[in-house]
């Protein structure tokens, strides 16, 4: 959990005096064994901070890579709001990467986790609107 925050932290840090790329990967070497949601979340954010923090390509591969093996940690059911967020930015890495037809496919899974997401629980707005968000992302790439 600790190092959780310390990774979002550098992520949305203003200055540059947080962790840097290197740290990060050290960090992630420590936990990603693990298959567990904390194990994953740690994933899934250190690939943000990599979607935000990039340098060069090599850095969207390495997003692309972690955001992966954060949606295999969440597993195949349940977690539905995880692997629907990590999927949306599993989107962002390939239309970062220049990969159109896996973001599609990406923003079409992304969509369709937030529906579950908010079929399982139709009174969180925060769903809703990621949902709503999803949609208008999805509709975006056709047009």
């Amino acid at each position: 959990g600790v190092q959780n925050a310390l990774i979002i932290r550098a992520r949305d840090a203003e200055d540059e005096e947080t962790l840097d790329h290197s740290t990060v990967l050290t960090i992630l070497n420590h936990f990603t064994a693990q298959a567990t949601v904390e194990a994953a979340n740690l994933c899934h954010n250190a690939a943000r901070f990599f979607l935000a923090r990039a340098r060069n390509r090599a850095d969207f591969e390495t997003a692309l890579t972690l955001i992966v093996l954060a949606i295999d940690k969440y597993g195949r059911s349940g977690n539905w709001h995880h692997r629907a967020a990590a999927t949306h930015w599993q989107s962002v890495a390939y239309e970062r990467l220049g990969e159109k037809e896996e973001d599609a496919k990406a923003r079409t899974q992304a969509r369709q986790l937030w529906e579950k997401a908010v079929e399982l629980d139709p009174s969180n707005k925060g769903f809703l609107q990621n949902l709503e968000n999803e949609r208008k992302r999805e509709t975006e790439l056709v047009s």
